[in-house]
């Protein structure tokens, strides 16, 4: 399942260190929940929230400035919705593994968000295979 938002969500900095920018924090939340939610009308959801799952997703950004991906961009914005939409279980570490990576496109800044099952038959292969 591949989901596109044709934007990318603010970073955390944005939001640290200033406790006055909680309502705006709360407001762009319930905004990406909703960009999410329309960008997943195209796509088939799964009949049953995944109970453990990858979730890729790729900033593809307007430019090549530097950019702390893997903490200023964390996915908390992404992954919430993914719950509440009944796409994954939950996003916790047992449930849900995240890949980030980023991009340049300069014509078409977007963020994707790939998310692939796990399946527990899959789990206990690699297991196996680790243990040998």
């Amino acid at each position: 399942m591949k989901i596109i938002v044709n934007e990318i969500p603010p970073s955390n900095n944005k939001y640290m260190g200033n406790s006055h920018n909680f309502n705006e924090y709360r407001r762009d939340k319930a905004r990406w929940h909703w960009l999410i939610k329309v960008a997943m009308c195209n796509v088939q959801k799964p009949r049953k929230p995944l109970e453990k799952a990858i979730v890729r997703v790729m900033y593809y950004f307007k430019d090549n400035r530097r950019r702390d991906i893997y903490d200023n961009y964390a996915p908390k914005f992404l992954l919430d919705p993914l719950v509440c939409e009944g796409v994954i279980y939950d996003d916790c570490w047992q449930c849900c593994k995240v890949d980030l990576d980023a991009a340049v496109d300069k014509d078409n800044p977007r963020t994707e968000i790939e998310i692939i099952e796990i399946r527990s038959d899959e789990n206990e292969t690699d297991k196996t295979a680790n243990a040998e």
